[in-house]
């Protein structure tokens, strides 16, 4: 008795070039035929989760830029030019998230990464210390569903 082994296509064994030809096809087709549940409602082709996303990078973005340029005009200036330029940088990455750029993502993903260690090291401090440690491993948790989110979709970015 023979087993047969059938495989489906799915995106986890598909090649690369497979994976770039679907992208392509369902570009060019401009067909919604294979709309799920998480796609966007009228935000053209962006799925809900990344438009999510999107606006908490930017709403995160946009209070670390404000932050900073108040603490410009102060003695503080050491700590606010280094917040506003990731404040802005945040706001960049959003902008290229929402428009499902590579970069964009890629952006988001490298700065929740940085949030993930620096929070590590949060943790480990305020343990030694006998501090609370439920804000950052919340934080931490937040951000490594973020990270998995978007590598999940990654196929939708181009």
């Amino acid at each position: 008795m023979e087993t047969v082994l059938s495989v489906v296509e799915t995106p986890s064994n598909m090649s690369l070039h497979e994976a770039e030809a679907r992208r392509t096809k369902r570009q060019s087709s401009g067909s919604n035929d294979e709309r799920t549940d998480d796609e966007g409602r009228g935000s053209g082709d962006v799925p809900n989760g990344v438009f999510l996303v999107a606006a908490v990078a930017f709403l995160g973005g946009a209070v670390d830029l404000l932050v900073g340029l108040l603490l410009l005009p102060t003695p503080l200036l050491v700590f606010g030019v280094p917040l506003a330029a990731l404040g802005g940088l945040k706001c960049w990455a959003a902008v290229g998230l929402f428009r499902l750029r590579a970069r964009g993502a890629g952006l988001v993903i490298l700065l929740y990464g940085v949030g993930v260690l620096v929070d590590g090291i949060r943790v480990v401090i305020t343990a030694g210390y006998g501090g609370s440690v439920a804000e950052p491993v919340v934080r931490i948790l937040f951000a490594l569903g973020i990270i998995g989110y978007l590598l999940i979709r990654t196929d939708r970015f181009d």
